[in-house]
């Protein structure tokens, strides 16, 4: 068990004028301290400046601060009321100027939300305005124009804008069951229309922009062949009879806008080939990689990895490094995976970096190389050989 000596503290009357004025003081700073603490405990601090005599107002007051043990054990352990008194009024002159300091901050953030606000709710309006007459708004089309490339789903997109239609997706990557194209019958238990009609009732009209999202990627089993439903789909004398196995019923397809996109066409079977106008769409060249990189990819990245993109540089030769020994394809699927890859590494770089302010890293060849490790593509012989003059 524990033993204690324990000796009572005589008490001392310290009433004056300096002991009257300090608790004039105190009177002054809870009333400021009530006003920028609403949270407060308003009654128990108005009743403890009721106290019978100085030492009694400071005691109660100390216990109902909202301040830490450290800091009421060093009132309780000040015998002199007057020090107490003063300490007190240092602990609230304190509190007051942090309560003032949130409530500044608070009040500044406050107004930047309501100017953002403000701002947004102006820009929907000139928004629905533009749209109501017809028009497009400038920096809208600006960002249209900075923003999704030229991949095939964007030019389906382009081509429903340019025409006025309604733009529809339908991705047949995977797809190998007939019924998919076609519909069930309505004898099947769950049955469904196909989703040539799904999407014509979610479009909502008869002349849409359809595209057919990865048509080299139909497969086929025992359920049928989708690439040869497919054919009265696109087949512009035989579509305007087009028969779901669900409606049972000839559906007209002949004003819809078919856009079939695919990477290779040796998967496609001939006769689907035929009912197709084919268009081949080149690469990207190095020089315009290098320009997408530099517009577009590298601050996407930055965003997304959530690095500040004054922090990293990528010199053209980093960049054309990427382009030339980690990647190897037509668009910028892989270049963008790598300088993602890159900017992931010097972000958990900066994480465990003592100066923060002064970081900044240059990633040039010699820096990719480091980042990205082997290489894994060298160019061939012909490439290396210059093909210019006679």
């Amino acid at each position: 068990m524990f033993f204690a000596h324990v000796r009572k503290i005589q008490s001392t009357d310290e009433s004056g004028f300096r002991t009257d004025g300090l608790l004039q003081k105190i009177h002054t700073l809870v009333e400021q301290f009530l006003r920028v603490s609403p949270d407060a405990y308003t009654d128990a601090l108005h009743a403890s400046l009721r106290g019978i005599s100085a030492a009694q107002i400071a005691d109660a007051m100390s216990s109902h601060l909202r301040i830490g043990v450290e800091e009421k054990q060093e009132l309780l352990e000040t015998f002199s009321v007057s020090e107490r008194l003063q300490k007190l009024i240092d602990i609230l002159e304190a509190e007051i100027e942090k309560r003032q300091l949130d409530r500044t901050i608070h009040s500044r953030t406050k107004k930047q939300m309501d100017k953002h606000q403000r701002e947004y709710y102006l820009n929907e309006q000139i928004k629905a305005i533009h749209k109501e007459l017809g028009r497009k708004d400038e920096k809208a089309e600006l960002e249209d124009l900075k923003n999704p490339g030229v991949g095939k789903t964007s030019l389906g997109k382009s081509i429903a804008n340019a025409t006025g239609r309604k733009f529809m997706r339908l991705a047949l990557g995977g797809v190998h069951d007939e019924a998919e194209i076609r519909g069930h019958r309505r004898t099947y238990i769950g049955a469904l229309p196909g989703q040539i009609v799904q999407l014509m009732k979610r479009a909502g009209t008869v002349n849409p922009v359809i595209l057919l999202d990865e048509v080299d990627k139909l497969g086929r089993d025992f359920r049928g062949d989708p690439s040869a439903a497919l054919l009265e789909v696109l087949d512009p004398e035989q579509n305007n009879t087009f028969r779901d196995h669900y409606l049972d019923v000839d559906y007209d397809l002949s004003n819809v806008f078919f856009i079939a996109t695919a990477n290779v066409l040796h998967t496609i079977p001939p006769a689907l080939q035929d009912r197709l106008e084919i268009l081949n769409l080149s690469g990207y060249t190095e020089r315009e990689k290098l320009e997408i990189a530099k517009r577009h990819l590298i601050s996407k990245q930055c965003e997304n990895t959530g690095i500040d993109p004054e922090k990293v540089k990528f010199t053209d030769d980093g960049i054309l490094e990427t382009i030339r020994h980690y990647t190897r394809e037509a668009g910028v699927r892989n270049l963008e995976r790598e300088i993602g890859s890159c900017l992931r590494k010097i972000a958990r770089k900066y994480v465990v970096s003592d100066t923060k302010d002064d970081f900044k890293v240059v990633i040039d060849a010699e820096k990719v190389r480091e980042l990205l490790g082997t290489i894994r593509f060298r160019k061939q012989d012909i490439a290396r050989k210059s093909e210019i003059g006679p």
